[in-house]
């Protein structure tokens, strides 16, 4: 069947059999009457819902397709729709969440991707009674460069040094400085549409707070970065792909008189042993990071100690802090703070469109 058809035959299926019941996303909200949680702040990431909603919403109606049992209080809400988000805040703050991290994506020129609930969020008559912070998890740096030298992939770890004839020195120059530029393009980026705004996470300071993974986890940095480390004499301007925290910053304190937090974040490998865990904690603070948390989908009734796919996506926290502590307070000291993040007992069942 054209897939076309397909999605029309769908979408009036949307139509014809939704559950009766009152859509909340047609209502208004009225008051907001927060929950406060004095001495910390709780938070909740969130992904960016897609614009096309038959997608979005095919798994829900293969999850109840035998009988009504779950159905999201929003009806089959659009994610880019600002009362939408309005009921999302109204709720969080209502049950104690204090900010959204929203799922950043930046498509490598000059907007962010996959960005359609941030801006509902912003355009929400109620969005000063949330605070919002940024988890970045993509910026393109480059699409063009072939990393494949004398029949060597030098993005990947090599044993030796790699020449670099004067032509493809040029070229990977070229690339160098445009992922200098895009780079300060996002800085400024964040300056201008989120870090001036008031409802945006600070520290008492002032001090915009945001969520990045440990770089070497993205994708084109890691790729840049390895090339820089495997070829003779790399420019002198591979620099900042080493350090982007302090890139980033160093943009950041000129346009606004103070740098930037950051938390490292991980879709954590719990299988590793604990060395590992403290090595990489100690490597979060030499590169700047302030915090880690950790990032993940747990399962229903996840239990992190035989469930594979909770341990593979979730930092554990208590086993880090039981075994780790001494070492920790010793190694890290007071400056640098474990960020815990509840992931067990999360029912993602009707993502998956599934029962069990």
């Amino acid at each position: 069947m054209n897939k076309w058809l397909w999605g029309l035959v769908v979408l009036l299926f949307f139509i014809i059999f939704r559950p009766s019941g009152v859509n909340a996303a047609s209502l208004s909200v009225k008051k907001i009457i927060p929950i406060r949680t004095p001495g910390f702040m709780i938070g909740a990431f969130y992904m960016p819902m897609a614009k096309g909603r038959v997608h979005q919403w095919l798994p829900m109606y293969k999850y109840n397709k035998e009988n009504v049992r779950r159905w999201p209080l929003l009806d089959l809400y659009d994610g880019t729709s600002s009362q939408v988000l309005s009921w999302q805040i109204k709720w969080a703050r209502e049950n104690g969440i204090s900010f959204f991290a929203f799922d950043w994506f930046w498509d490598g020129n000059k907007k962010p991707n996959f960005n359609t609930s941030l801006p509902a969020f912003l355009n929400s008559p109620y969005s000063s009674k949330m605070k919002f912070t940024i988890a970045v998890f993509g910026l393109k740096l480059n699409e063009s460069f072939n990393y494949m030298v004398q029949g060597v992939d030098i993005s990947q770890s090599q044993d030796k040094k790699i020449n670099l004839s004067p032509n493809r020195r040029l070229e990977f120059e070229k690339t160098l400085n445009q992922a200098k530029i895009r780079l300060q393009t996002v800085a400024n980026y964040w300056v201008d549409n989120y870090f001036k705004r008031d409802n945006y996470l600070k520290d008492a300071s002032g001090r915009p707070i945001v969520i990045v993974p440990l770089w070497d986890e993205i994708g084109q940095f890691n790729r840049l970065s390895w090339a820089c480390s495997n070829i003779n004499n790399p420019p002198a301007d591979c620099s900042f792909l080493f350090n982007p925290n302090l890139f980033f910053a160093n943009i950041i304190q000129q346009r606004m008189g103070v740098k930037p937090i950051w938390i490292a974040l991980r879709l954590w490998d719990a299988g590793r042993d604990n060395n590992f865990y403290l090595n990489e904690i100690l490597r979060a603070k030499t590169e700047g990071y302030t915090a880690i948390t950790a990032y993940g989908f747990g399962d229903k009734s996840a239990d992190p100690t035989i469930d594979p796919d909770y341990r593979n996506y979730s930092l554990d926290f208590k086993n880090l802090m039981s075994d780790l502590s001494c070492r920790i307070e010793k190694k890290i000291g007071d400056n640098f703070y474990l960020i815990p993040a509840p992931l067990a007992g999360f029912d993602n069942s009707p993502f998956k469109a599934s029962p069990n």
